[in-house]
């Protein structure tokens, strides 16, 4: 009899694993804009010229006049993005997360970062792409740097018509949007945690604090929604999805998966969970 083998077993496994994540990891990075235009060849290039690095919650990734020698692509967690004012009051620019990218001033030699970056809420992953592989890449290859121009411009035409859309939600359907995408990212969990506290959520979402907290109580209300502290249970993500109004364009609704990849201009669930 064939002695088995678990050795080989753990090493096929591990494999597995790994052809797994890079699949995945291709797949969101043709989300991002920076480099949606870009063949599997060039994705490929920079995914191996780069490198994955987890930070713990808190941790600076850099600060603002820092020299800017790095790409950051989010592939998991959130990413706060602030300045300190005059008077030494923290203004957070942006909250980040899964797919957003920052940082593209290194592309530029000789550039410094406008704004400090912190992991916010639980650990964060990024994908790191030093400065000097964005522009090696790009003086080797000269039309990426038009493919790249080409999908920033594209996202930015998108963006714009996210926000008209999202202009025509009422606040609860906003925040309803911004926990369908908690849920969605989590592979469709019916319990999450807000990454930050009410307040700098409130400020994702454009929004003051005021209006946040009634728009829980209406979800509250409207969908039997239990809020504790930051904690967020939720009954029925079709029923919240449907309060969204946000509908998939396919005649077969996608997996879950399938939503967050998603990057049809005509599909709801691509324009709001990437405003979100």
């Amino acid at each position: 009899m064939k002695k088995f083998d678990h050795h080989q077993l753990l090493l096929e496994l591990l494999f597995m694993i790994a052809a797994k994540n890079e699949i995945n990891n291709k797949l969101l990075l043709k989300t991002v804009p920076f480099f949606a235009e870009l063949s599997d060849v060039d994705i490929d290039w920079f995914l191996k010229h780069s490198r994955f690095v987890e930070y713990q919650k808190n941790n600076l990734l850099f600060q603002h006049g820092d020299p800017a020698d790095f790409l950051y692509v989010i592939m998991e967690g959130w990413i706060k993005l602030f300045h300190d004012n005059v008077e030494g009051e923290q203004v957070v620019q942006a909250l980040l997360t899964r797919g957003d990218t920052f940082g593209e001033e290194c592309v530029v030699k000789g550039r410094s970062y406008p704004c400090s970056a912190q992991v916010g809420g639980k650990d964060a992953k990024c994908l790191v792409i030093p400065s000097s592989t964005m522009r090696e890449r790009l003086r080797d290859h000269p039309e990426l740097a038009l493919k790249m121009i080409s999908s920033l411009a594209d996202h930015l035409n998108k963006s714009g018509f996210v926000l008209e859309l999202s202009s025509q939600l009422t606040a609860a359907q906003r925040v309803a949007a911004f926990l369908l995408k908690l849920c969605l990212d989590r592979g469709g969990v019916q319990q999450v945690m807000l990454p930050f506290n009410k307040f700098l959520v409130a400020e994702r979402l454009g929004m003051k604090p005021e209006t946040f907290s009634r728009a829980m109580r209406r979800l509250q209300h409207d969908l039997d929604m239990r809020f504790k502290g930051r904690e967020v249970t939720i009954g029925d993500l079709d029923e919240l999805q449907d309060y969204c109004e946000i509908y998939c364009c396919r005649e077969s609704e996608c997996t879950l998966k399938e939503k967050l990849l998603c990057t049809k201009a005509d599909c709801d669930i691509c324009r709001i969970l990437k405003l979100m």
